[in-house]
């Protein structure tokens, strides 16, 4: 029921038990034994008693980086330990954090394989797989630029309809699954690129600025989970808060961004090619 901490993967917490042992032994003297028969004194183990007990730490019970703490305060254990024991145990909405810097540390960086999405200016509709409230299905920007979703009915709406065009990273490397997600030309020229703040507001904005807020990748949901062969995962590049990287909506149609898919439906897209 334990192991190594630098084998655990990252996680937020992790509970932690302690042993409580009464050990019960049988000590015999024989008069007659010995060298020079002066004696001898044995001892054997008679029994022991084990009871498993919630670990006591700092500021609070049966949570292994509370105990750890404890420890460091007590000189039980240095500062570089209790660190590096917060790699893996990162603590409430910091498991990302934590994530990207072991693949930081190990060399790793996240690749994305190129995904059937044509780049010569061909349109796609972009669809929310589920979870939002009946007529908000479809990603639409209205003239000022605000982002929303709106009725699957509206797909020969041209502020519904987009094209994918290949971008590249800061490194000016290509990604085969990097792209700024463009609206149909000529449609808001001063605002044509899928765009989101720093706090996870998705818009449209007049520039790519390098930074990875109007890149994305794109990532096909895995089969298990997916019931669609064109369902995606649209992804943020950068130059948002650590852990936001999911293109998703709330219920009434309000996209935005999030750190996972909560399996709603609302972090997944079908993206379906337009025709004539």
């Amino acid at each position: 029921m334990c192991g190594c901490v630098e084998k655990m993967p990252v996680v937020s917490r992790a509970d932690c038990t302690e042993i409580e042992a009464h050990e019960f032994w049988k000590f015999e003297w024989d008069a007659d034994a010995g060298e020079d028969g002066i004696g001898e004194l044995s001892a054997t183990l008679d029994r022991a008693e084990i009871d498993f007990n919630a670990c006591r730490g700092r500021h609070g019970n049966n949570d292994l980086e509370r105990f750890y703490d404890r420890l460091y305060h007590e000189g039980r254990a240095t500062l570089d330990e209790r660190m590096r024991l917060k790699r893996h145990i990162a603590g409430n909405d910091r498991c990302e954090e934590a994530r990207e810097e072991t693949m930081y540390r190990k060399g790793y960086e996240v690749a994305y394989p190129e995904v059937p999405i044509k780049t010569d200016g061909t349109l796609y509709s972009i669809k929310v797989s589920g979870g939002t409230n009946t007529g908000r299905e479809l990603l639409f920007t209205q003239t000022n630029g605000d982002v929303r979703l709106i009725s699957e009915d509206s797909t020969g709406n041209a502020y519904a309809q987009w094209r994918f065009v290949k971008a590249y990273n800061v490194n000016s490397d290509i990604s085969p699954a990097m792209f700024q997600i463009r609206l149909a030309p000529n449609v808001l020229s001063n605002r044509n690129y899928l765009f989101s703040d720093h706090n996870g507001g998705v818009r449209m904005d007049s520039t790519d600025n390098d930074s990875g807020n109007a890149k994305w990748f794109l990532q096909k949901v895995p089969e298990g989970l997916s019931d669609y062969p064109n369902e995606y995962y649209i992804k943020i590049s950068g130059g948002v808060r650590q852990g936001e990287t999911f293109l998703s909506t709330s219920t009434s149609g309000n996209p935005d961004l999030e750190d996972k898919d909560d399996d709603s439906g609302r972090e997944r897209w079908i993206i379906e090619e337009l025709t004539n």
